[in-house]
């Protein structure tokens, strides 16, 4: 059985759409990036996190993915609502720019 151990809607929509039998399992990971951490650490750290001790038989294999957007060296936290969304859509428009 594949675990998916990501809340995303997008990435458990890919899966159904593809066939794919899943279940979701979700584990509280702190993603706050540590003073001067960079993107690429977070990343690793936080999809460790995700991934490890999720399996709860040798029969499940675990899927943890995450995104990071990162403009002109600044990462952008979640957006927390419709507002931060857009403000993260105008400044991705105006970096491609």
């Amino acid at each position: 059985m594949l675990v998916l151990a990501s809340q995303s809607p997008r990435r458990s929509e890919i899966l159904r759409q593809a066939g794919i039998p899943f279940t979701v399992r979700v584990a509280a990971v702190d993603e706050t990036p540590l003073g001067g951490e960079k993107p690429e650490g977070l990343r690793r750290a936080a999809g460790g996190t995700e991934g490890n001790g999720r399996a709860r038989g040798s029969d499940e294999t675990v899927l943890g993915a995450d995104t990071t957007v990162v403009i002109d060296g600044e990462m952008l936290g979640k957006p927390a609502d419709a507002a931060g969304r857009s403000a993260h859509a105008g400044a991705a428009f105006r970096a491609a720019a």
